[in-house]
Parts: C-alpha cells; structure tokens; sequence
C-alpha cells in the first residue's frame, strides 16, 4: 500500500506529489490508471527523471515500482507507479507551485472530490 503526498520531491524549492509504503493497509491514495506502451515508459522515464531505471544514479529522482491497485469495483492489478527515490525527498515543508496543483487537479473528474478540495486548499507558492 502506498500514501501520499506528504513526502514531497525536492527539486530547487518546489515540492512534488509523491507516494510512499505505508503501514496501515487502510491508507489509500486515490489514483488514475492508465494503459502505457513501452516507447511511453521511456519518455515518462526522461520526463520523471529516471536514471538507468533506479535510484542510487546520480541525479534520479524517481524510479519505477510496481505497486497494487484496487478499483471501485472491488477488482485489483499490478500497476507502474514512479517513485521518488530516497535522497531526492526532503521533509521540510517544500511547497508545491500553484500552476503545479493546477495540473493534478485537470484530473478531478476523475478523481475524488474530497481529494481535489485538499489538493485546492492547501498552501502554494507562485
């Protein structure tokens, strides 16, 4: 099981979203799956700064992870999900940029509403 954000991604000053092992199995991130060819893994790998696939590289700030999803209907699979790697994290309080919350939130009606209103009213810089 894997929550989140509360551990942002650090690059410069601005905080990411991020997910990360939890616990509890009770924790839950609300998320959208999508179906990715391989040629989309790599350009999302660019785009996520993935390096050889892992972290450990120098300047990887995310890697793929497999990870259980479980749908509304009760059914569950095994998705891809990036996550940050270990010393690219920094709890201390990054905030994300506006334009950046504005993005994840183009997916609400997707995603759950309770969800999108925390995204909104959380603090922003920018």
């Amino acid at each position: 099981m894997f929550i989140g954000p509360d551990t942002p991604r650090k690059k410069g000053n601005q905080g990411y979203a991020n997910i990360y092992e939890a616990d509890e199995a009770v924790d839950v991130v609300p998320c959208v799956a999508y179906s990715v060819l391989k040629e989309g893994l790599s350009t999302l790998d660019q785009y996520e700064g993935v390096k050889s696939g892992c972290c450990g590289h120098e300047g990887a700030h995310y890697a793929r992870q497999k990870v259980s999803i479980y749908f509304a209907d009760g059914s569950k699979a095994i998705a891809t999900a990036y996550v940050a790697c270990p010393d690219a994290t920094f709890n201390g309080g990054l905030l994300p940029r506006k334009d950046y919350v504005e993005h994840l939130v183009a997916g609400k009606d997707l995603l759950p509403a309770s969800y999108v209103d925390d995204l909104v009213a959380g603090p922003t810089w920018a």
